[in-house]
């Protein structure tokens, strides 16, 4: 992300070296111009719906879904009972079956698997079959909805510093409650999993990664309400 936003910058005239680097060296002072830019996609929306496919069985199709940005996610999830194939600009997945447990993942910086997809992946691990781990380097204490995600029927246990998920064969709904972004996408995703109705408060937390998230989910055969 820091990549292409100096390439924006310097496509608007920015002097701007480094990128890419631990160093990024801003020449300041110069007038900048408008230009048109098209900015890479978000790599964490891509991935949970990804992991939403995993989750929840299917075909999906995206678009634009700048696949050298996520492999770690690709890797990941490719071990849990699904085919991920890319062509062009666009990355196609199918998923049978209940998802494959994953022995140990650690969430850390890119590119690694990303912090910001770890609740997600702990959604779909509540239900898979096994027993999983799951770290997390970046925000250590950042397991807060398991909490919530367990009154849906989960099975999670956080030590301080491992999350372990056995997984159930189903959820059922409940109401629970977002208290950040990516902690109510992972209890959207199980929502969605959930038997019979659930009703996830603290929804507003999603709008500032995700844009018309329900829109998008019914669009895909889903029933999302927001009230």
């Amino acid at each position: 992300e820091v990549s292409n936003l100096v390439a924006f910058l310097r496509a608007c005239g920015a002097e701007i070296y480094g990128e890419g680097t631990s160093t990024v060296r801003i020449v300041g002072g110069k007038r900048l111009r408008g230009k048109e830019f098209l900015p890479m996609s978000d790599r964490i929306e891509v991935g949970t719906y990804l992991i939403a496919t995993v989750l929840l069985g299917g075909e999906l199709e995206i678009k634009g879904g700048f696949l050298q940005n996520i492999f770690a996610i690709i890797n990941k999830i490719g071990d849990s009972a699904c085919k991920i194939y890319s062509f062009n600009d666009k990355i196609y997945i199918s998923a049978r079956g209940r998802p494959k447990a994953l022995a140990r993942t650690v969430a850390d910086i890119y590119p690694a698997f990303p912090t910001d997809l770890q609740p997600q992946l702990v959604a779909m691990l509540s239900v898979a079959d096994g027993v999983s781990e799951v770290y997390d380097r970046v925000f250590p204490q950042r397991f807060g909805y398991a909490l919530e995600m367990n009154k849906l029927g989960a099975d999670i246990r956080f030590d301080g510093k491992c999350a372990t998920v056995r997984g159930v064969k189903s959820l059922v709904g409940s109401n629970v409650c977002a208290e950040d972004l990516r902690g109510g996408a992972g209890l959207l995703l199980a929502c969605l999993k959930a038997e019979g109705v659930s009703v996830l408060n603290g929804a507003h937390h999603l709008d500032r990664g995700y844009s018309r998230i329900e829109n998008k989910l019914n669009s895909l055969g889903l029933s999302v309400k927001r009230e």
